[in-house]
């Protein structure tokens, strides 16, 4: 049965009680964050609906000044429960803003009672109006439905015709790969599904298109989604990188008297959520307001770009792929297996930019970036975001197949297409290949100091500008089997022409837990001051029977370090602070010097408790004198060929 014919079936009356302080709804905290991830969807979606963008005539109704209705798609039939009640509690504080949410619990996550129906299981239509919280129990729904989604457009205008409207779907977001879990029938929302259940939803209101499309939800600000979903409002407002466990600051939403013009209420949301972020020392967020009325500005200038790779893309593809990996990427991960590939466009163009023959599709991009991105916010760490994002694995052997049937952006889908087809066109001989058969590093290029170890490598001459991205490793060899390492972290290499050059600086990461220290896999990204920004500590994540692999994402701010675990099931990536009973174990590359094959192996044999009474430390420590250690430098060719150094030594 879908959200209409519920409605029009409940019997008993609704319930309308003013929310006031300790009312049941619970209070922003560590468990309002609580996003462990369960279970993986599965299935296929047919493509999504072909259309235009809404027109420029939307567009400016939804610049004009008008009070605003919000439907939110509250998916929290899933292990962000909890966070789904604290933000019903924020939304309640507005005093202008009205709010149409349909909500879908789950057992397990909260006890919570909203709107005195109490812990309940299942699902509720709510109405948050200034002082007064209309709610109207439901039975099971699937959240993950695309009818179930339409349903409750038609329903939010049958009930507030009035002035702006916003839909907001609020969840775990994967990009591409959709949002809004509903782990009760093991599903979620493709963003195609989005996109037919906006069409159907809006068809029966009789309505054209939304003001606005935001994603409270993680990696949705992306050039796929805003293409999907551009003939079905005027904006979109989503997050290029990860979302924080907290979401939106949903109490920066509120409107005056008058209301506020779409750009106005979106960049209060914008402005708050960055601001709720640094004062909690989190480096790395975005959130951006996208013209979905300009998007085709954007089509055009990938297709320019398109042709600018298929013209004279052999003499250029390699530092194509440089720019790739050297722009802003979100998403990321040490491991390949786990990273989302998303690419900043912005950035990209600017990267693109320093490429002859380049110049002109670059600017274009660059340009077509600052049509559709109205107002961005984001952290030091995501400084050169844009505002807007694409899927772009560096290599073809990276690219996930179930990315081409979707068609969300074809326009990009051929960019990556003749991209992948022109670095599989350069020749054998014209791919790099480090020059010392035995890959051994020579002493004539190492630099051993006190505080430091320098190592360089050249590649065949003329082949430098096909490699894309180069990397030091450090480690030790395993002394009962000198073909392995088990690496400890990686930083970026040097790249100048045809050699490959990096340094380390005899220091390893480890976690403190109590009396338990553990090394740790520490893949480091720098600010462009040279300072160390974020650092990436692989992890297996066990809580109850899950058992999944995450993250620990450790930020640098003004020297002092600040860290939160986040985890990924299946498509879906987000926060959870550890509670008490959790436990994790750090993770190490172990690594097969025969073959190249790395595995991640548990860097301690026994499982580390997550939250600790003291609760956990990390810190750089001197590697002892006289103590082994490898060093590694690698490089991935435009085609995702892997080549090494190595060099070992002791420590100084």
């Amino acid at each position: 049965m879908n959200v209409r014919s519920r409605l029009m079936r409940v019997l008993a009356p609704a319930l309308s009680i003013a929310i006031v302080a300790g009312c049941g709804v619970g209070s922003k905290g560590s468990d309002s964050a609580n996003r462990t991830t369960t279970t993986t969807a599965t299935g296929t979606t047919p493509n999504a609906p072909a259309g235009t963008p809404a027109s420029a005539d939307l567009r400016t109704e939804a610049d004009r000044v008008d009070t605003w209705t919000v439907f939110v798609y509250l998916a929290a039939d899933n292990d962000l429960e909890a966070a789904a009640i604290t933000d019903l509690q924020e939304m309640a504080e507005t005093e202008q803003t009205r709010y149409l949410v349909l909500l879908d619990r789950t057992p397990g996550y909260s006890d919570a009672d909203v709107g005195g129906l109490g812990d309940f299981e299942h699902a509720a239509l709510i109405d948050i109006q200034p002082g007064a919280f209309d709610i109207e129990p439901l039975g099971e729904i699937n959240q993950g439905d695309p009818a179930v989604l339409a349903d409750f457009i038609a329903t939010g205008f049958d009930r507030a015709p009035d002035g702006h409207h916003a839909l907001v779907i609020w969840d775990h977001g994967g990009s591409w790969h959709g949002a809004a879990w509903d782990d009760t029938d093991e599903d979620r929302l493709e963003v195609a599904e989005i996109a037919r259940g906006l069409a159907d939803g809006l068809e029966a209101a009789g309505r054209d298109s939304f003001d606005l499309i935001g994603f409270d939800a993680c990696l949705m600000g992306t050039y796929e989604v805003a293409r999907a979903l551009a003939p079905h409002a005027a904006y979109l407002l989503a997050s290029e990188e990860i979302e924080p466990g907290t979401g939106w600051d949903w109490t920066a939403a509120d409107t005056g008297a008058e209301g506020a013009t779409t750009q106005d209420l979106a960049g209060s949301i914008i402005d708050g959520f960055v601001a709720q972020n640094l004062s909690d020392r989190r480096t790395d967020i975005t959130l951006s307001l996208i013209d979905l009325v300009e998007i085709e500005a954007l089509d055009a200038a990938v297709d320019a770009a398109t042709d600018a790779i298929a013209g004279d893309g052999r003499s250029v593809v390699g530092r194509i792929g440089y720019s790739r990996v050297t722009a802003t990427s979100f998403g990321r991960s040490p491991e390949p297996a786990q990273d989302y590939w998303l690419v900043d466009l912005g950035d990209l163009a600017t990267e693109l930019g320093a490429i002859a023959g380049m110049e002109d599709a670059a600017a274009g991009l660059a340009d077509a970036v600052e049509r559709v991105v109205v107002h961005t916010g984001s952290g030091p760490a995501a400084s050169r975001a844009s505002g807007i994002a694409a899927y772009f694995p560096t290599s073809a052997t990276h690219l996930d197949g179930r990315y081409h049937p979707l068609e969300l952006a074809p326009a990009w889908m051929n960019l990556l297409d003749t991209y992948y087809r022109v670095a599989a066109e350069v020749p054998e001989d014209e791919l790099p290949f480090y020059t010392v058969a035995d890959r051994y590093i020579e002493e004539d290029r190492v630099d051993q100091t006190e505080d430091w170890l320098d190592v360089a490598g050249d590649v065949t001459p003329g082949t430098g500008g096909n490699i894309i991205n180069a990397s030091l490793r450090w480690g030790r060899v395993n002394m009962d089997d000198t073909s392995e390492v088990i690496w400890f972290g990686e930083r970026n290499a040097g790249l100048q022409g045809d050699t490959v050059s990096g340094r380390y600086d005899w220091t390893y990461l480890t976690v403190l837990a109590g009396d338990v220290e553990a090394s740790v896999y520490a893949d480091e990204h720098y600010a462009p001051d040279g300072s160390l920004q974020q650092v990436r500590v692989p992890i297996r994540f066990a809580r109850g029977a899950e058992n999944l692999p995450g993250q620990i994402l450790i930020d640098v701010v003004d020297g002092e370090i600040y860290w939160r675990f986040y985890l990924r099931a299946g498509d879906r990536f987000a926060e959870v602070p550890p509670e008490p009973g959790d436990l994790f174990v750090p993770l190490l590359a172990d690594q097969d010097l025969d073959t190249g094959e790395i595995t991640w192996i548990d860097s301690v044999d026994a499982m580390i408790d997550a939250a600790p009474a003291g609760g956990l430390g990390f810190e750089y420590r001197r590697t002892p004198s006289a103590e082994p250690v490898m060093v590694g430098l690698e490089f991935e060719d435009l085609r995702g060929g892997v080549d090494a150094m190595y060099y070992g030594t002791a420590s100084t």
